[in-house]
Parts: structure tokens; sequence; C-alpha cells
């Protein structure tokens, strides 16, 4: 179904008529008459005693189509010659219609799976050979529970390809991608659809956590004042919520506030940039010596399922505090 397809049935007059005749033909479907505004039916003389009379289908329809069909051909004398004959032959043939079947969808990914590469998605469509129209691809996309969303990048056609194209990627792109094939042959009143889904998920890349303090002599005087800053940037390709939380140790053991020692942020200082920072009102030989670790975590937002959490970075420093 949704093909063309065209019946012949040629006529060959013996060569000893010689005078004018007039050839008709009566194409008929299981011994009916054919009505059907997509059949076409044409007689035409090819050349000398010789004729071609055709049934066009365009296209063929599963429900209507079926069937035995009957080429009658019917000669007539034009001519009032009481002597001539009129004549009748007729061939059939039958023809076997199947339903239009669903479009075949499957999708090529090439690329890395990795915020700021290039990644391509192509929907590649088959469907039978000849049919008449050609399918309506699109791309849509959900990476929001329940939302369907935006596509960054404008899809490209080619043939029965439809591609999105990223230059590179950013954690918004990340989602589940699906590509619905929709074909209508609307002669016959038949659609028929078909889907492929590719998941494109991405994790957060890893930041750069950088640990640096106000003092950068290895030993400190006691009863001095000092500040830690722990700096950390995200990926410029990370454009979906995401939340930041740093871990304060000294010697692997956390660090709180007290009244000495206060820990703020982290907080942003710039796109995508973050800072904590640990300040100490007056430095103790008895307490603060150590190794100081800032243990950075970056997550993204629960809404957003195939956004990944970034892995675990961390910087650290270290002082001796001695008595003046």
């Amino acid at each position: 179904a949704g093909t063309p397809l065209t019946l012949t049935c040629d006529i060959t007059l013996d060569d000893l008529v010689d005078i004018p005749v007039i050839v008709t033909n009566q194409w008929t479907r299981n011994m009916m008459n054919i009505t059907e505004s997509t059949i076409t039916v044409n007689l035409t003389e090819t050349d000398t005693n010789h004729y071609t009379a055709t049934l066009e289908f365009y296209p063929l329809s599963a429900t209507y189509d079926n069937g035995e069909y009957q080429c009658t051909i019917l000669v007539t004398a034009d001519t009032a010659d009481t002597y001539t004959t009129n004549i009748t032959n007729e061939t059939s043939t039958d023809v076997v219609v199947e339903d239009l079947p669903n479009p075949e969808v499957v999708t090529e990914v090439t690329g890395l799976e990795k915020p700021g590469e290039p990644y391509n998605l192509t929907c590649i469509v088959t469907v039978v050979d000849r049919l008449i129209v050609s399918p309506v691809i699109e791309w849509s996309k959900e990476s929001v529970i329940g939302e369907e969303n935006d596509i960054s990048v404008y899809p490209m056609r080619y043939k029965d390809q439809l591609s999105l194209e990223f230059e590179f990627l950013n954690t918004s792109d990340a989602g589940e991608y699906t590509c619905d094939a929709t074909v209508t042959v609307t002669q016959i009143g038949v659609t028929v659809t078909n889907s492929s889904v590719e998941v494109l998920q991405l994790q957060i890349p890893v930041p750069l956590v950088e640990v640096t303090r106000t003092q950068e002599y290895d030993n400190l005087l006691a009863g001095s004042t000092l500040t830690i800053y722990c700096d950390i940037d995200i990926d410029v390709n990370v454009d979906t919520p995401f939340n930041v939380t740093t871990t304060w140790t000294r010697n692997d053991t956390v660090l709180v506030s007290n009244s000495r020692v206060t820990i703020i942020g982290p907080y942003s200082t710039d796109f995508n940039g973050y800072q904590s920072r640990i300040e100490f009102s007056t430095l103790s030989s008895t307490m603060d010596s150590g190794v100081y670790t800032c243990d950075v975590s970056v997550t993204s937002d629960s809404d957003y399922l195939y956004v990944f959490d970034a892995d675990n970075e961390n910087d650290s420093t270290n002082f001796t505090v001695i008595d003046p």
C-alpha cells in the first residue's frame, strides 16, 4: 500500500485487419467496475494494429485494491460493412496489496558524551520502496521530569535522515531524545508511525580547586592572622542548575567555626566561579598546625535526570604555627 502500480494490457490485432476499427477496453476488479479516484484508465494506440490499455494506481490501497483484475477488449469495425464481426477478448491477473508497514527508525551516535565535546545524533528512517510520500521526521527532547524541552541546535535534513549536530555539548543538552517518523498517505487515508529513543547522559566535569593563603611561609607566628582561600572553577559547559559544597579538614578532621576560626562560603565570585575561606583571628601554636584540605562537591539539581554529579575534588596546604 502507498506505492504506485501500473497494470498493462497489450493488444495486437491480426495483420490481416486492414479496415478501420474501434478498440475499447473495460477493466473490472472481482467482476465489478472500477471507480476509485486513485486509479486512472488509459488506452493508446502505440503502432498500427497495436494498442496498450493501462490501469494506474496512485497509490495502491490495501483496503480496496486486492483482487482479480480483468482487462476485456472489444474490437468494432468502423464501417457499415455488414460482413464484419465484432470480436472480444480478455485477460486477467491477481493483485495482492499488503498493509503499509511502519517506517523503520534507527539512531546513530558519533562523539563523546562529555561537556565541551562535539556530538551528533542522526535519525535514519527507512520506508518501503517507491512510496509516493516522504516521511515526516521530528526530534523531541525531555531533560526535566515530565517536560518537553527545546533542542539547542537546528535539525539538519538530508533525504530520509535528520541530524542534530552539536558543535560542543553543554549539560543542558543532556536528556532523552526521541525521533518520531510519520508516513501519511492521504489518498488512501493511511498513517503509520514509529520512533527511536536515544538517551544522552552527561556528568558535570571535575571542578578545578586551588587552595591558597595570605601567608605563604611554612612557619607562621602564633598570634598572627591568616586567611586560607579555596577557589573553585566549574566547567563553562555546565549550564544547568547545580550546588557547590565545601568541607574543610585539618589532618583529616572536619573543621567547624569557633571563636577564633570562621568558615565562610562557598559563595559565587563570577560565572561558574566559587570561593570558600577560613579566617583565623589568632593563630595558635598548639591547635592550628597541620594539613588543611578543601574538599569540593558539585551536585546536579535533582530535576535534571540526565545530568550526573561531578567527582569530588580537593586541594591542600600545610603549615606549622610557632611561638614568637
